[in-house]
């Protein structure tokens, strides 16, 4: 059976990756042109673990193309392209839709449409009814199954899910199919309808960001009490109802999907009429954490424009340590702040491809310990926990904004003032 993936990024590839290691013939097809002609030699456009070594090791397998008529030849069709946000928070179907087009026109009277874009509630639905009238001679069905991928994990989360979700009009015939592709994984497979399939991909989006947002409330109100946030997450965890996932306090969250997720169920209930008052709580604050640092450093300087002559370093760009993706990077957002006061900043982050971080218009440097050494106030946006096999020596007199709260404690020390969400603000000199 030849299975074939429309959008080849992080979720594109995952897949990819997995059906080519379970021994399927694959078909992977996207538009950009640059991107298909790397993976046609191997390379990968993106920092995800296993993924380029295993498409390496079986690249016979592979068929890369941008030629949708290629896709007749699947069986099965699996449907990953991005749904990014509007600028009102609705959610931007374009690509969706020329993909769903391409798929219509040219997928063979039998294949099976697994969709794995996030999508607004009701849409699989209408897209379903779409096919079967377009094409009621044939056996063109469209599932959904939303994807609960980590970046940075997405491979293992492929392999191993936590579960697997099918929303449809699902047959028995069907079931047995979806359940052998998943036979060597997880028997944790849940059928439901359409719509409650697209909900739960947003449900548990909003609810792990909602985690995010509340324990980082919770962190500032212990740094301004003294209580210590690490102490008291340990005792929430502890009860069993309490999970300790998304629940570190920092800078908030960023990336593709929360961002996007949180707005896109928040514009949806406004469309049904609804006010949906925790999610734009989740919003909210979010949007207040993303620039806690920035805050700080205007608080203690008096204005963001009495450090227009600091030379400043930041060190992570992508929005998660893991990741080369600055999709909704907090990093860049409070880039775009600092350099109207200030053209003195250098930028760090080896995951990040040289060329992307160029185009942020900024100094880019590779070695973090000269960068450290030569700069005087230092944003930490990422876990780059390379910083602290630096020697402590180097933080002297410096002023650092941690946001993930990873500096060790004899660096600490050594700074003229520190502040993380974990720890408060350690004022010194």
């Amino acid at each position: 059976m030849k299975v074939a993936v429309v959008g080849l990024g992080y979720v594109g590839l995952a897949l990819v990756a997995n059906f080519l290691n379970d021994g399927y013939e694959i078909i992977g097809f996207d538009t950009d042109n640059y991107k298909i002609a790397s993976l046609k030699d191997g390379k990968v456009l993106l920092s995800e673990p296993k993924i380029e070594s295993i498409i390496r090791k079986n690249i016979n397998n592979a068929h890369f193309t941008n030629k949708p008529s290629d896709l007749t030849e699947a069986s099965l069709i699996y449907l990953c392209v991005n749904t990014p946000e509007k600028h009102n928070w609705d959610v931007e179907m374009k690509y969706f839709d020329e993909a769903k087009n391409t798929i219509l026109k040219f997928a063979g009277h039998d294949s099976i449409i697994i969709v794995k874009s996030t999508v607004p509630v009701g849409t699989t639905r209408k897209m379903n009814e779409e096919f079967q009238k377009a094409r009621p001679t044939g056996r063109l069905k469209v599932l959904f199954s939303p994807e609960f991928l980590r970046q940075g994990f997405a491979y293992e989360d492929v392999r191993k899910p936590s579960r697997v979700v099918y929303g449809g009009n699902i047959d028995e015939g069907l079931k047995e199919l979806v359940m052998s592709l998943h036979a060597e994984h997880t028997n944790q497979i849940i059928f439901t309808d359409f719509e409650s399939a697209e909900l739960a991909k947003y449900a548990a989006n909003n609810f792990l960001a909602l985690k995010i947002s509340f324990i980082n409330e919770i962190a500032n109100f212990a740094a301004a009490t003294g209580a210590n946030i690490e102490d008291v997450k340990k005792i929430m965890v502890k009860d069993p109802r309490i999970s300790d996932g998304c629940f570190n306090a920092g800078i908030g969250f960023g990336g593709g999907c929360f961002v996007k997720d949180t707005k896109a169920l928040y514009y949806q209930n406004k469309e049904k009429g609804l006010d949906a008052k925790t999610i734009k709580a989740t919003i909210d604050r979010n949007t207040l954490q993303n620039r806690i640092l920035l805050k700080k450093v205007e608080e203690r300087y008096k204005g963001l424009n009495k450090i227009e002559k600091a030379k400043i370093l930041f060190v992570g760009l992508s929005f998660k340590g893991n990741s080369g993706d600055i999709r909704g990077s907090i990093a860049v957002e409070n880039l775009k702040i600092l350099q109207k006061y200030n053209k003195h900043i250098s930028l760090y982050d080896p995951l990040v491809e040289p060329n992307t971080l160029k185009k942020l218009g900024h100094n880019v440097v590779t070695n973090l310990e000269e960068a450290v050494a030569n700069n005087q106030i230092i944003f930490i946006f990422t876990e780059r926990e390379e910083i602290n096999k630096l020697d402590s020596e180097l933080f002297e007199k410096k002023v650092v904004l941690d946001g993930r709260g990873i500096l060790d404690k004899e660096k600490i020390e050594e700074c003229k003032y520190y502040f993380s969400p974990t720890l408060g603000e350690i004022k010194k000199r």
